[in-house]
């Protein structure tokens, strides 16, 4: 009887390991897009970020791509980089409106951007 519960307990923590590793596991060129990413937002290229989100953009992963990037897009404006921030979620929603999607989240980060962006050129005295 000892088994049998042991047994059944140790089948359940692997089926749910095994359902926990195939929800939060993406293909690994999810991984190669994101290390893209990276080095666009590295080097503040506008054409490799288009070129890495275009070349996913009809991909059941995208949305993580994308996501991803917006994670980019607020590491710029908590770094007071708001040119590129404003030109990459610019890029996603260009993309977006091409592809079909409606995405209010970039539309509104968008706004929430130029607007900081407006305070801290005010705040800093940096003419328009």
């Amino acid at each position: 009887m000892c088994v049998s519960k042991w047994f059944k307990k140790t089948i359940i923590s692997l089926l749910l390991c095994l359902a926990c590793a195939s929800l939060f596991g993406a293909e690994p060129y999810v991984e190669k897009a994101y290390k893209q990413l990276d080095v666009a937002f590295e080097q503040k290229s506008k054409s490799e970020l288009s070129s890495v989100l275009l070349t996913y953009v009809d991909d059941k992963f995208y949305y993580l791509i994308e996501y991803y990037a917006k994670k980019k897009v607020r590491r710029l404006v908590l770094e007071n980089n708001y040119t590129f921030a404003i030109d990459a979620i610019y890029i996603i929603i260009d993309i977006n409106l091409d592809s079909g999607y409606e995405d209010d989240n970039a539309i509104e980060m968008y706004r929430a951007i130029t607007d900081a962006y407006a305070l801290y050129k005010k705040k800093n005295k940096i003419p328009k």
